[in-house]
């Protein structure tokens, strides 16, 4: 039995719609890896510049500080590219096709609280280089 091209047009069109039904509208297709991820803030710069910055000069440390945090980006949490395309685009419809999911690994939880643990010993330090100084 052969179709006709309206027929093939129909059963392309319900298995795309199928499949889109699968992601939500707040997911991306990342343009450089193909995945379809839902995209992960990030802070621009380098938090050791920053601390060596604070240390030793206090305002490009202020700048620094405020540059980094006003300037967050999306990125694919897989290849930390920025090439985001909105999967509701006609782009992100023809990309999808062609793409998996990535499901986001759970970071451990020690690596969400380093921060912590690095800020607490440096004011310690601070502290006790500041009560020697008396």
């Amino acid at each position: 039995m052969t179709l006709t091209k309206e027929e093939e047009t129909k059963i392309k069109e319900e298995e795309i719609a199928k499949y889109k039904s699968s992601f939500s509208s707040d997911d991306f297709v990342c343009g450089n890896c193909g995945y379809v991820v839902e995209p992960v803030k990030v802070v621009r710069g380098n938090l050791a510049t920053e601390i060596i910055l604070w240390f030793f000069f206090i305002i490009p440390g202020i700048c620094y500080s405020v540059w980094r945090v006003t300037g967050k980006g999306t990125v694919c949490p897989k290849c930390n590219s920025s090439q985001l395309v909105p999967i509701d685009s006609p782009k992100g419809e023809e990309l999808a096709i062609k793409a998996k999911r990535y499901e986001t690994p759970i970071k451990p939880f020690w690596k969400k609280t380093w921060f912590i643990i690095v800020a607490g010993v440096t004011i310690f330090v601070i502290i006790g280089l500041l009560s020697q100084g008396n």
